[in-house]
């Protein structure tokens, strides 16, 4: 086994913390905030918890409109039209990966739903569980695995 210290370890850090790395990341980090809403559940106190139901009066509006096909008319998942979930976007910086929104429409209305507003309940969303801090942390593994394996 090959032994990884000084330059080479330096070398190994900078290739795993590569840009096109950080996409990896933050392309797994929205897939998994856009999957786990659309299947009904939200984020509180790093747990993975049932969205809010929707209103009676809600359930009745969606039921004479056309929805998301990712939805129904009485399923609380955040995805009437299914926009606000699909402009979950992330950024690199330098030393980091944002997750936010491509439009500030989207941005508002996530806010909305995030924090609650007027009737509108809190259906919190926008936050990674426990678990899928731990995904994330073993795709980073993986990454530093396999920049390794490109060295021998």
């Amino acid at each position: 086994m090959r032994t990884v210290t000084g330059k080479l370890l330096e070398s190994v850090i900078d290739k795993a913390l590569a840009p096109k790395n950080k996409k990896r990341i933050g392309k797994l980090a929205v897939r998994l905030i856009q999957v786990r809403t659309r299947l009904g559940f939200g984020v509180r106190s790093g747990e993975k918890v049932k969205l809010k139901p929707l209103a009676d009066s809600t359930v009745k509006r969606r039921r004479k409109k056309a929805l998301s096909g990712l939805t129904g008319p009485g399923t609380s998942n955040l995805t009437e039209s299914g926009q606000m979930l699909e402009d979950i976007t992330f950024t690199v910086k330098s030393d980091t990966v944002s997750i936010d929104f491509s439009t500030a429409r989207s941005q508002k209305i996530a806010q909305y739903h995030h924090e609650g507003a007027g009737k509108l309940p809190k259906r919190e969303f926008f936050d990674l569980t426990d678990k899928e801090l731990k995904q994330l942390r073993v795709e980073l593994q993986d990454i530093i695995d396999e920049t390794i394996g490109q060295l021998n």
